[in-house]
């Protein structure tokens, strides 16, 4: 058996696996793939996010409501004993905020000491993608300033969320009349 012959099969696999989004498997050869991410949907937007930045997803408990906040910053959930700011990103694309709150996923995500959460729509698994590249659509208004490109094919991209941009969201002070 050739050494061409015999590598074949793992290199079919490869390609199975790269086009399911698969990420390599360990000791697998190197891939174009780069960065693996969580597929999220939110305000029906199709969403990317690094995994390396999840901590964890779970349904929403009870936020604790911050008088004066932006509709996209509902307040302050508890997880595993932590405060954690909620952002709710149908809001910050300018729709109404979450309807269902214990029914919609709730991302956890972490920067250093900082955490923060997301309030989507849903969650889909994982994929590995190619670096983010530009992309022919306007994206939604609200989230232009926390997304930083696309991936994924013609037919299935994802607006790719930048966890620094997001970390440095801060909602503008509310003047009194």
């Amino acid at each position: 058996m050739s050494e061409a012959s015999a590598t074949l099969p793992f290199a079919l696999l490869q390609r199975i696996a790269r086009r399911l989004g698969a990420g390599p498997a360990m000791g697998a050869l190197p891939t174009e793939r780069c960065w693996r991410g969580l597929l999220f949907e939110a305000a029906g937007v199709p969403c990317v996010v690094a995994a390396e930045r999840i901590t964890e997803v779970a349904y929403q408990p009870v936020a604790v409501r911050l008088p004066g906040a932006p509709a996209w910053l509902p307040g302050l959930v508890q997880l595993r004993g932590a405060l954690i700011p909620l952002i709710d990103l149908q809001a910050l694309a300018g729709g109404a905020p979450g309807e269902e709150p214990a029914r919609q996923p709730l991302l956890r995500l972490r920067q250093g000491r900082d955490q923060l959460c997301l309030r989507v729509d849903s969650v889909s698994g994982f994929g590995a993608f190619d670096t983010p590249g530009p992309h022919a659509s306007v994206p939604p208004a609200g989230l232009a300033g926390i997304l930083a490109g696309v991936v994924g094919e013609a037919d299935e991209q994802r607006w790719v969320v930048d966890g620094d941009r997001l970390f440095r969201l801060r909602p503008q002070p509310v003047q009194a009349d």
